[in-house]
Formats: structure tokens, sequence, C-alpha cells
């Protein structure tokens, strides 16, 4: 009824199982950034208001992903003062996977991520899957262009669009680096902080 009878006879002596393996990776792939993306909306996209301040004075950031290498962070020293924690941050990658996770956070961004994720579509086929105008959704690809998650190519009168593994991966990688070296250093500045105002208040209590 579904069609799947047929599966084997088109699996055997064809490169389908390859392109099975390739759709179903960038599914995973997208199915992990989404997951990211809605983290970041929630926990990690708060931390944008503060880090406005700090973009300021600092070189401008853009949407676009690092195309090379990941930013080293040097060596703090003096951990406990408040300010550093703001420069450890703006001199890392986070800048720019706050951009590329607020873009991709947004509902009908993440949608357009679940729909590219089987196979290059045209802007009028993915715009029949939402409310809002063409014209919207051209708007929403732009943006998921920008931040380099996807990737268009123009036809004829049609623009059509997939997703862009290289930039995915770049954002996979990066998130991964976030989790697991920046949340330590705030850890360990959030514990530093605790541990100087309890000094201070035992040394200064108010009673």
């Amino acid at each position: 009824m579904l069609g799947l009878e047929n599966t084997p006879e088109i699996l055997s002596g064809s490169p389908a199982p390859e392109l099975w393996l390739v759709l179903v990776t960038i599914a995973i792939l997208v199915t992990l950034v989404t997951l990211a993306a809605v983290v970041a909306s929630r926990l990690v996209l708060p931390l944008t208001a503060l880090l406005q301040r700090r973009r300021r004075g600092a070189a401008p950031a853009t949407s676009q992903l690092p195309q090379g290498g990941v930013v080293k962070r040097k060596a703090l020293k003096g951990r406990h003062q408040p300010h550093l924690l703001l420069n450890a941050l703006a001199t890392t990658n986070v800048l720019f996977v706050l951009d590329a996770l607020e873009i991709a956070a947004e509902p009908n961004r993440r949608r357009l991520l679940h729909l590219l994720a089987g196979s290059e579509q045209a802007v009028s086929d993915l715009a029949a899957h939402f409310e809002v105008s063409r014209s919207a959704v051209s708007q929403h690809l732009l943006l998921l262009e920008k931040a380099g998650l996807v990737m268009a190519r123009k036809e004829g009168r049609n623009r059509y669009y997939r997703l862009d593994p290289q930039g995915m991966g770049r954002l996979r990688d990066l998130v991964s680096q976030f989790w697991t070296n920046e949340l330590d250093l705030l850890a360990s500045d959030a514990a530093a902080l605790a541990q100087r105002r309890g000094d201070q208040q035992q040394r200064h209590p108010d009673h």
C-alpha cells in the first residue's frame, strides 16, 4: 500500500543504498541541529543581550559561520573577575553559534530544515507546506542561506534549495565545542564568582 513492497528490488543493483545512507545521515544531522536550536532558544539565546554590549567594542560579528579552524581562546588569568567571563565568550565562536542557532530556532525555519533533509526542493514546493506567503518563506530561506545552513541554485525562473552539508557540519562541530569547552568555562567562572561573593559576605556581614 505504501509502496514498500518494491523496496528490495529498488535497492538491489542500484546506488540507492548509498543514497539512503546519505539521506539518513542528513536527517540525523538536522535533528541534532534542531535540538540544539531549541535548547539555544531557551537557554543560550538569553545570553545574546549580554553579549551585545561586547559586540559593540569588538569586531562586527556576522551570521556566516567561520570557514576554517577553531578560534582558540587565550589562557585566562584572574578568572574570578566578572568581566573576564564576557572576554572569554567574545573570543570564541560562541557568537557565531548564537547567530546561527537563533536563525535555525525559529519554528518555520526549523520546519524548512526538516523538509530539505529529504531532498532539494523548489521554493514553490516548500511554500505549499506553510500558511505564510511564499515571499515570507523565501525570506526564511535567505536567512538560512546566510547562516550557511542551506544552499541555493537557480534554474530558469525557479530557485531550488538544499541543505549545505559543510555548513551543517561546521555548526555541529561548533555546538559540540561550545557544550564541552565553554560550558566548563562558564561553570568554573560561576563557581569562582560564588566563592568570591561568599568570602566578601563573610568579611562584611549584613548584621
